[in-house]
């Protein structure tokens, strides 16, 4: 056996070699030889006949490529023969567990050069993910960090169960029903108010704070939902908000749940937020701001869903994103839940407005970066109660809503090692018991 350069014009084919490759195949493989080159010699004999590798010396010809590296071996007819099916035929298993790992972090130009298809990256994600939404993916983040976050998926909906099993009503409990600008028969079937979701909050603590623990900044915080749930996981919370009662509901229910050495709830204007002296040491910022005039929370004057005029809101919202980045320590993240909204008067009356764009321009105008952005695909509800009516004006009705992630900072190579894995303990599962029995991914 001796290693040699031979010219590809020279080399032959095996007669009656028994390996097949398809057109597709093919050119996945000329993708492959392109981008590394013959990293492994052909196999032929004395006679130039190609015992292993025929399918590359077809790619190599269709490039046109002139000379090639190769294994000479002199063998009997007979063990040619063999070496020709062992080279075709014996080959490993794939771990499919540390295959997804391999791959998990190559660009995607890059997972089409290893010639796997999508039928076959399908089956490594069956493999690792167990087949079902509630596998290995979910037990590691709680939820599959994609970029759609469906809360009509099973797994969502048993997570939310636990935490209302847990909690209750105090997940969600207000002083009287927000005062709305589009107040009428829908509203009213949810009594009026937009209620934040237990698991998106989990999430995003889970997710987006850093593995040594941190503390919570929420600038316009409402209900006592996300308090709770940083209660819970032990985290550091400020939530700030203009309505009194509010803060009096939020601050007795942490008390009932001996949350109120790490939770805390001030009453204060976040445009006005410097004025309170707090450090900058808020390891994230989360909240969900009022959507313009979507709904009014109150009759504070100092409320900011309470303007009429869009660029007017804007100031103050502007103003909040601002005192709540300040407080943001550097290489942390800056999260928000938004809504799409419509313009109520004027000649633009009816048209969207550009809210979400002109945050991530805010986002951006501050020094953070845009670094991710999902979407919360929300239930269905009256959806298709004011389908008919919205769609008289070709307007369709809004079944989600956008997460909008910023980082303050300029190096991201330090997010690795400052956030580290999702850590995940079974407490909330082991208080309440086992959890619900999957019903599918369906709709409520």
């Amino acid at each position: 056996m001796r290693i040699e350069s031979r010219k590809v014009r020279d080399l032959k084919y095996y007669p009656s070699n028994p390996r097949i490759m398809t057109s597709e195949v093919l050119e996945k493989l000329k993708k492959s030889v392109t981008e590394f080159g013959c990293v492994e010699p052909l196999v032929i004999n004395e006679n130039n006949e190609v015992i292993g590798g025929n399918q590359r010396l077809k790619a190599m010809w269709e490039l046109g490529i002139d000379e090639v590296p190769v294994v000479v071996v002199n063998l009997p007819k007979s063990k040619e023969k063999a070496l020709n099916l062992a080279l075709n035929k014996i080959v490993g298993e794939w771990d499919y567990r540390l295959l997804a790992d391999f791959v998990v972090d190559l660009p995607e130009e890059d997972i089409e050069l290893t010639g796997f298809d999508d039928v076959e990256l399908k089956k490594i994600q069956f493999d690792v993910v167990g087949g079902d939404a509630t596998g290995n993916l979910s037990k590691k983040f709680i939820i599959p960090p994609f970029s759609v976050l469906d809360t009509r998926k099973a797994v969502w909906k048993e997570r939310k169960q636990l935490w209302k099993n847990k909690y209750g009503d105090g997940l969600c409990k207000t002083k009287e029903n927000l005062i709305s600008s589009c107040k009428d028969f829908y509203s009213l079937i949810n009594d009026g108010t937009s209620q934040f979701d237990p698991v998106l909050a989990e999430i995003v603590y889970r997710w987006f704070i850093p593995k040594a623990g941190g503390k919570i900044l929420n600038p316009t915080c409402g209900e006592p939902c996300t308090g709770i749930i940083a209660g819970d996981l032990g985290l550091e919370y400020l939530g700030v908000d203009v309505r009194q009662e509010q803060i009096d509901i939020n601050t007795n229910l942490i008390k009932e749940y001996g949350m109120q050495d790490k939770v805390k709830y001030v009453c204060h204007d976040s445009t006005n937020l410097n004025d309170l002296g707090l450090a900058r040491d808020f390891d994230l910022v989360f909240y969900s701001p009022p959507y313009y005039n979507l709904e009014v929370y109150s009759q504070v004057d100092k409320d900011i869903s309470r303007k009429t005029n869009y660029d007017e809101f804007m100031k103050g919202y502007y103003k909040v994103m601002k005192n709540a980045c300040d407080l943001l320590k550097d290489n942390r993240f800056f999260v928000m839940k938004l809504g799409d909204v419509r313009e109520t008067q004027g000649q633009n009356k009816g048209a969207l407005c550009n809210f979400i764009g002109d945050t991530i321009s805010y986002g951006q105008s501050l020094g953070m970066r845009f670094y991710n952005d999902m979407i919360l695909v929300t239930m269905v509800g009256t959806a298709y109660i004011r389908a008919s009516q919205y769609f008289k004006l070709r307007k369709l009705v809004r079944t989600h809503q956008r997460v909008i992630v910023f980082y303050k900072g300029n190096d991201f190579s330090n997010i690795k090692e400052d956030f580290g894995e999702v850590y995940i303990d079974k407490e909330l599962e082991e208080v309440i018991g086992s959890e619900i029995e999957s019903d599918g991914d369906t709709e409520s």
